[in-house]
């Protein structure tokens, strides 16, 4: 029986919500109150939204057209909206969004129904929660994985080097018993080069 439903936001960084998405019924017109309220955001503590984001407790407003402290209330009134009420959604962090319900006609509390809602709004936020945790959990698993795997080319890395090491350090001693050799003949200028490149490009 309520026309429009709205989903909002906390966005930390800003310190305001935004419309984070929206649904209406196909037999009411809402388009430009929807249009609006996805041009604004709202700041803690203001209009239905900020309030409910504040005190973390749901909020019923029996006319939002008549309601000053309504941040669209000349738009609700063109799109013949009245009734309305709010409830958080409750994460560890504290009110990570905010869920809105509004009406034509105009309507009272009904207690038994924000009580249902803000429990859906726990759970919503459990939910939220633990999706969070199980994303960071994944996180948490490719950088070990990742870890892993350089440790595991750092090992084969050392295992390259200490193979490569020991015929290299024969090699170097072998060119520099020839190189003694070489200094106390006569060898031709070319050869003497070769030795000596050998040398440099083993060390």
């Amino acid at each position: 029986g309520w026309q429009l439903g709205e989903l909002w936001r906390a966005d930390p960084h800003a310190n305001v919500m935004r419309l984070e998405g929206s649904w209406h019924a196909p037999s009411v017109e809402v388009e430009k109150f929807e249009a609006a309220s996805r041009g604004m955001t709202s700041p803690p503590g203001a209009g239905l939204i900020g309030n409910v984001w504040v005190s973390n407790q749901p909020a019923w407003i029996i006319d939002v057209a008549g309601d000053p402290g309504f941040l669209r209330a000349s738009i609700a009134a063109e799109a013949g909206l009245n009734a309305a009420f709010a409830f958080p959604i409750r994460s560890r962090s504290g009110v990570s969004g905010v869920v809105a319900f509004f009406s034509r006609g105009q309507r009272q509390p009904d207690h038994e129904l924000l009580e249902v809602m803000t429990d859906i709004g726990r759970r919503i936020g459990a939910y939220v929660d633990r999706r969070q945790a199980e994303e960071q959990l994944e996180r948490q698993r490719e950088v070990l994985y990742q870890s892993e795997k350089l440790a595991a080319m750092g090992r084969l890395a050392a295992g390259v080097v200490h193979e490569m090491n020991n015929p290299l350090g024969i090699m170097l001693s072998r060119i520099e018993v020839m190189l003694m050799d070489a200094e106390s003949q006569t060898l031709p200028p070319e050869l003497l080069d070769d030795l000596r490149t050998l040398h440099r490009n083993t060390q």
